[in-house]
């Protein structure tokens, strides 16, 4: 197609895509193409991936349902809004809330976890009012598993697999896992199985 139309089309806060599309219109193949695009825009750093995922497991942590103070996205809607009092919270559901993914553009973010206390949490300070963070740019608080099944292996583990949609981050998968309900194989029909993950994986923060 037309790689110069299509970037176009696209919202400027595509420029990564656009990017890629104007490399595309030069020759490139879609690996050269995406390798040419600066690193910072190709993966999210370390050092904000383990903020954000301590954020929210934490935010997990407090509470299973809707609080006052959270963003939330309502549905059919693409603007967050924040929860004003208990009777907001509740016409939203955990799956609602969203985490704005602030610093998500400062340029010249540490890429380790190492880094991240000496930096990013001096620029997360120097924000003094909630009106300060912008929330533009978020993502989901939780992830709805899919296809989670359970298999016994050797020696009593047990091995747990299940899809996420694109866009979790993998490091921290097993967090959002709903443990209530997990489908067992066997050579019969899927079987729901009562599973308490929590018990399990002590240090993992499930709904």
């Amino acid at each position: 197609g037309d790689f110069i139309v299509c970037a176009a089309l696209l919202p400027e806060r595509f420029h990564t895509a656009t990017e890629i599309l104007q490399s595309l219109s030069t020759g490139m193949t879609w690996k050269e193409a995406f390798l040419s695009c600066g690193a910072s825009r190709r993966y999210i750093c370390s050092g904000l991936s383990w903020l954000w995922n301590g954020l929210a497991s934490r935010r997990i942590s407090l509470s299973g349902h809707v609080l006052p103070g959270d963003l939330v996205v309502a549905p059919g809607s693409d603007t967050p809004i924040i929860v004003k009092d208990a009777e907001d919270a509740r016409s939203f559901t955990l799956s609602d809330v969203v985490l704005p993914l602030n610093l998500i553009d400062e340029p010249n973010l540490p890429t380790s976890v190492v880094d991240a206390h000496s930096t990013i949490i001096p620029m997360l300070r120097g924000v003094r009012d909630r009106a300060d963070v912008p929330i533009e740019k978020f993502r989901p608080l939780v992830s709805l598993a899919r296809s989670v099944y359970i298999d016994p292996i050797d020696g009593g583990a047990l091995r747990v697999s299940f899809t996420l949609a694109r866009g979790s981050y993998p490091d921290v998968a097993m967090r959002e896992v709903c443990g209530d309900q997990i489908l067992r194989k066997s050579e019969e029909e899927p079987k729901k199985a009562e599973l308490s993950l929590a018990r399990m994986f002590p240090d993992i923060c499930f709904l």
